[in-house]
């Protein structure tokens, strides 16, 4: 049985009972509410068993077994680094973040070399030296500081700038 199914099945025994819903008991006619139609043409044990039987897919479909929870709980260092960025001239750049507890560890190729036997499929010789990039280690003393940083403010003009004598100096 799908819970489609049992609720096929309910909505059939709905649609009986508007149609079929005025009986003559005792001489009078009366119209009977669902549960009283259920009780008169018996069918109340049916319905009852449908309606068990959906609660029922319910509730396991609602089931939750991998539960997991977040410790947002931070550490009196972070705590402690927040206060002293906080207070610096640019927070952002001064905040130091303290060693993780759970740290990862990440490495990578670089991208000129093909990628190792581990890593896929494809073969490489053994004459190439498998060569990592460690986090923390420069590739390049241009890679140490950012682009923008190694380049002088004076003489650089973009196409989209306007001229430097039209620009107010603050």
């Amino acid at each position: 049985m799908s819970q489609r199914w049992l609720k096929q099945e309910m909505e059939s025994l709905r649609q009986q009972w508007r149609g079929d819903k005025i009986y003559e008991i005792n001489g009078k006619r009366k119209t009977l509410n669902f549960k009283q139609w259920l009780d008169h043409t018996r069918k109340h044990e049916q319905f009852i068993n449908l309606e068990n039987n959906n609660k029922e897919y319910k509730r396991l479909l609602n089931e939750r077994e991998d539960c997991f929870f977040f410790d947002t709980q931070k550490s009196a260092a972070i705590d402690e680094a927040i206060r002293n960025a906080s207070q610096a001239y640019r927070p952002i750049l001064a905040m130091e973040w303290p060693a993780s507890d759970a740290s990862v560890e990440i490495t990578t190729q670089r991208l000129d070399q093909q990628p190792s036997d581990r890593d896929s499929f494809i073969s490489t010789s053994e004459d190439e030296p498998d060569e990592e990039i460690q986090l923390g280690t420069p590739l390049d003393t241009a890679m140490t500081a950012p682009a923008w940083a190694l380049l002088s403010s004076d003489g650089i003009t973009l196409p989209s700038s306007p001229p430097r004598s039209a620009t107010p100096s603050p």
